[in-house]
């Protein structure tokens, strides 16, 4: 008994080594209540996921949790901006290549972007427009809290008794530019060596490969001659030289 796609079903299969009950990432799999023997004394029970009510746990947490089904949120808003609070500004544009709005003259500058500012950017972005040639900001949530559930945009919950943003304290990393000169990955690179075209590499490893096959096999039919005591020799016949043997 428990929260819905936490892995129920899953630990039953595990514990049987087989799969006997279906499992899926999407919540809600499991429609009715079954009984599993491991052996004559040992029943394992497997029953659809329960969402308890509670007073500190709102609807957005059970949502980017994984516990509800995101195709099913009505109100995508809450999931979205909690989304953007757990994560830093800069981890969600160098994951999607896009550039959220700065903060306005007299705003926190430091703090996280909005539920609106981000999905408007990412699904204008993405091309995900409404007929009235607006964002969709239902499909891009949609988009961006699976990727979240799913663990492209990493998030993990601090222990008890410590501080959410030390413990999540990313490294901020953007994608550094060749320089004017240089080809490398730093700026300012003199190294001005071209790299070899693929089909070159492929060329030279199968030349490479193919001359050292024949003379292995040369090498080890020779030394096959060798201990079977065979003389070879060599006749022309029909204008072409063929290699005999003689004991």
């Amino acid at each position: 008994v428990g929260y819905p796609n936490v892995g129920k079903s899953s630990t039953i299969n595990a514990i049987l080594k087989m799969k006997k009950v279906p499992v899926s990432a999407t919540p809600g799999r499991t429609k009715h209540f079954q009984t599993l023997y491991v052996d004559p004394e040992l029943m394992l029970c497997d029953c659809p996921g329960l969402v308890f009510p509670s007073f500190v746990t709102t609807k957005a947490d059970l949502v980017v949790s994984g516990i509800l089904p995101i195709d099913q949120m009505r109100d995508y808003i809450p999931p979205s901006q909690l989304l953007c609070e757990r994560l830093p500004r800069w981890v969600l544009e160098t994951t999607y290549g896009i550039n959220l709005p700065a903060p306005g003259e007299g705003e926190d500058p430091h703090r996280p972007p909005t539920a609106y500012e981000l999905l408007n950017t990412y699904g204008a972005m993405r091309g995900y427009m409404t007929y009235r040639a607006v964002p969709d900001m239902p499909r891009s949530s949609r988009y961006l809290l699976k990727d979240y559930v799913n663990g492209k945009l990493l998030y993990c919950h601090p222990p008890p008794d410590v501080d959410s943003e030390a413990f999540n304290k990313f490294e901020e990393r953007r994608p550094v530019k060749a320089g004017p000169t240089g080809s490398g990955d730093m700026p300012g690179s003199s190294d001005n060596t071209q790299p070899l075209p693929p089909s070159k590499i492929d060329a030279d490893f199968f030349r490479k490969c193919s001359r050292q096959t024949v003379e292995e096999a040369q090498q080890q039919g020779q030394e096959r001659e060798t201990k079977a005591g065979l003389r070879p020799s060599y006749v022309c016949r029909h204008g072409a030289w063929k290699r005999m043997y003689e004991m």
